[in-house]
């Protein structure tokens, strides 16, 4: 119960763990999700945690980027008008092709523009959440279940899945040998790989809160079995409130801070099920012939956004699971004390935590839980069947 628990956490971290994390750091900062740097000097944290610092090259990368995105898709434009010109390709098509294409682009420019813009408030969120491991100091030593995965784990497997799925979309990709097509794919797949990386981003953060409220609710439990001592529980209960208010305030701010780029994340999402899915399921209205290769390929590009999309509602579902477990070991810990000896401050977090649910939603539109897949199934049923009918 000292400052050794902290120590041993992250001693218990294998090197490879570390490495691996440094480098989905380094991933984020590629496709422009991190335009921070880590701090290389110091740190002035108590356990020498690194922390976050701005990074003017990094704000600068992402209006490069976003720049190089915008001329692309002029070029392609004008190619992808004059290719219509001399072929027989219905508008409707046209219209689909073009309409996928620009809020690839748009999504893609919009998300970079928003890390760049707005690094104070991302800088602030990552420092807040790094010394949130601070806050871990005098706790219990809590064992860990060797069935729960660790936050590397979790993040490994999130990763591993997302990127099979990327290497069947490579794998099954036809070119034609056209340098047009090439620079078109390069385009679409950058974009993709941007909104895709917004999506995990966001989970794996919340894969980090969740295990900091499983520690919380560990620690709740092992004082909770103890004779209840109100003058040595005051303490160690302060710091558990201290920091389980501290998440859901972070939390809070997380869900604000990637409001509008999930939205734009996830609509594309949606376009983009519809879309791939007309094409496989086109054949079955029109006389259109579409070879197993060209299948395979929007199969995968479905498997990948759904995958995606299963990753961030299992990840928003474990932190809020998590965050309603800790009201109640607390409510049943206060059932199991003597009334007369419960400080107030227990009865006040009791209630703020009854009447304070965690939620993840995107500006009150709709909530990012299970909810979310099936809404989205319905209406991509619906508008499937509508986009079939113009087909026809």
């Amino acid at each position: 119960m000292n400052s050794k628990v902290l120590f041993m956490i992250l001693k218990n971290w294998k090197i490879s763990d570390l490495l691996f994390l440094k480098c989905v750091f380094y991933l984020f900062k590629l496709f422009g999700l991190a335009t921070t740097s880590i701090q290389t000097k110091p740190s002035t944290s108590r356990f020498h945690l690194p922390l976050f610092t701005r990074s003017k090259l990094g704000q600068i990368y992402n209006v490069i980027l976003a720049i190089g995105i915008s001329f692309v898709y002029a070029c392609l434009i004008r190619w992808t008008i004059k290719h219509y010109e001399h072929h027989i390709i219905s508008r409707s098509h046209q219209a689909i092709d073009y309409t996928h294409t620009t809020m690839a682009m748009i999504t893609a420019i919009f998300v970079l523009l928003v890390f760049c813009i707005q690094q104070e408030k991302f800088l602030n969120l990552g420092n807040r959440t790094v010394r949130l491991g601070e806050l871990l100091v005098g706790f219990y030593e809590v064992q860990r279940p060797s069935k729960q995965k660790t936050l590397t784990k979790h993040v490994k497997e999130i990763y591993i899945m997302v990127g099979m799925t990327w290497l069947s979309i490579f794998v099954t990709t036809e070119t034609g040998g056209y340098f047009k097509n090439v620079v078109y794919f390069s385009m679409i797949y950058l974009c993709n790989q941007i909104i895709t990386l917004t999506l995990l981003q966001y989970s794996a953060i919340l894969r980090c809160l969740q295990q900091i409220l499983w520690f919380v609710n560990e620690n709740f439990l092992q004082f909770s079995k103890e004779p209840c001592q109100m003058d040595k529980i005051k303490i160690q209960f302060s710091k558990l409130r201290e920091l389980y208010l501290s998440v859901c305030e972070i939390a809070e701010d997380i869900e604000r801070f990637y409001a509008k780029p999930m939205l734009l994340c996830i609509v594309y999402v949606f376009v983009t099920l519809i879309f791939f899915a007309s094409f496989i399921t086109k054949p079955m209205v029109s006389a259109v012939v579409i070879s197993d290769f060209q299948i395979c390929h929007c199969s995968f590009r479905i498997l990948h956004y759904v995958v995606a999309l299963i990753i961030l509602v299992k990840s928003v579902t474990a932190a809020v699971s998590e965050s309603k477990r800790t009201g109640k070991i607390v409510n049943k810990w206060l059932g199991d004390c003597n009334t007369l000896q419960v400080d107030p401050k227990i009865y006040h977090f009791s209630n703020y935590l009854l009447h304070h649910n965690l939620h993840f939603s995107v500006l009150e539109l709709f909530s990012l839980d299970g909810s979310l897949l099936m809404s989205i199934t319905a209406s991509i049923t619906t508008y499937l069947v509508i986009f079939l009918q113009l087909q026809e």
